[in-house]
């Protein structure tokens, strides 16, 4: 079957930085990444109005501390929305609390069509010979 993956990968800003200062130490910060499928292509063209895609109907693709983490099983000539959130934690915290997540911050991709299977010429064997 025909599937995409993406790759994602997260970099927290630096503590008190300035915009754009990526901070690329990621120990003690866990992440959280949520996909929902937004329509085909045909239906939704992100670049022109981009579908909002209902709260309820994210899925759950990773929660840890690792990264870079991959989205898999993309269907081609489709729309997905993409939201990720993080938080800094204690090494002795087991469980994020939930009001020291960050803001969601949203994305929405869309695949290309898959490209159209060439014909193969047919090749026969009659008493050893090739045939076309």
């Amino acid at each position: 079957s025909d599937s995409l993956s993406l790759h994602f990968l997260a970099f927290p800003k630096a503590a008190g930085g300035r915009d754009g200062e990526e901070n690329r130490l990621t120990e003690g910060v866990i992440y959280q990444l949520q996909m929902c499928e937004a329509g085909t292509a045909v239906e939704n063209d992100v670049r022109k109005t981009p579908a909002t895609p209902r709260v309820d109907k994210y899925k759950e693709l990773y929660t840890g501390m690792l990264t870079p983490f991959d989205a898999n099983g993309l269907t081609p000539a489709h729309c997905y929305a993409f939201r990720l959130r993080c938080q800094s934690c204690l090494p002795r915290e087991r469980r994020p609390k939930r009001e020291h997540w960050s803001e969601w911050h949203e994305s929405r991709f869309q695949t290309d069509a898959a490209p159209p299977i060439a014909p193969q010429p047919l090749r026969l064997a009659v008493n050893g010979r090739e045939a076309r």
